[in-house]
């Protein structure tokens, strides 16, 4: 059994009428404690009456609004979110941003930022990143791997690099067919910017050139 003793002291301040409650701690530790104050105004006496005793890990202390006290577990509330894994979902009704009566799926109200990932010298690119990429590589009819392209996705790859000295060729996971307007042929010089919309196996591939 462990005995736990607590020294209560009431500290009546020259300044109020009202009093601490302070808990000391034991004295070998220190001089510090811990205390309960009530307010500078109350509208009629209360008296709290505790429970007879301990509850279990992680409940809290409630009251029924009588005095009475009691010990009960807080359960987590609802939510319209269902947590799986990692990733959150919600199957009905609309979600806004920005504003409070969505019409569609998503709605924001307000500009959208994605950042840009600059990638460096490479021709394979990881759009799970982010939906803008940027490479210093240039065009030489190598070809370059675009990764995590998804169905019904629009993706942007700059290429940031003015020699070029074939066309870009690009290959990606489940991806069968590339089709390109213009007609993918090798740039003029000055960095390049590829437009890329994936619809179920094939993407469409809209390009500008000579940017200088």
């Amino acid at each position: 059994m462990v005995l736990i003793i607590l020294k209560i002291i009431l500290v009546f301040l020259t300044t109020s009428s009202f009093a601490d409650v302070i808990l000391k701690e034991a004295p070998a530790n220190g001089e510090n404690h811990v205390g309960f104050s009530a307010p500078d105004s109350i509208g009629t006496d209360v008296i709290w009456t505790l429970p007879t005793g301990d509850g279990t890990s992680s409940q809290v202390l409630t009251t029924d609004g009588a005095g009475n006290l009691s010990w009960t577990t807080v359960s987590g509330g609802s939510s319209p979110w269902t947590d799986s894994g990692g990733n959150i979902y919600f199957n009905t009704g609309n979600i806004g941003i920005g504003t409070a009566t969505p019409t569609t799926k998503l709605d924001v109200s307000g500009a959208i930022r994605t950042p840009v990932d600059s990638n460096g010298a490479t021709r394979t690119i990881d759009f799970s990143t982010s939906n803008i990429q940027a490479s210093t590589s240039n065009c030489d009819g190598t070809a370059w791997t675009l990764n995590n392209l998804y169905d019904g996705g629009t993706y942007t790859l700059a290429v940031e690099n003015t020699t070029h000295s074939g066309s870009c060729i690009f290959s990606g996971s489940g991806v069968t067919n590339w089709y390109f307007r213009p007609a993918n042929t090798t740039p003029v010089v000055g960095n390049v910017l590829y437009t890329l919309q994936r619809i179920g196996n094939n993407v469409y591939v809209t390009w500008v050139e000579g940017f200088n």
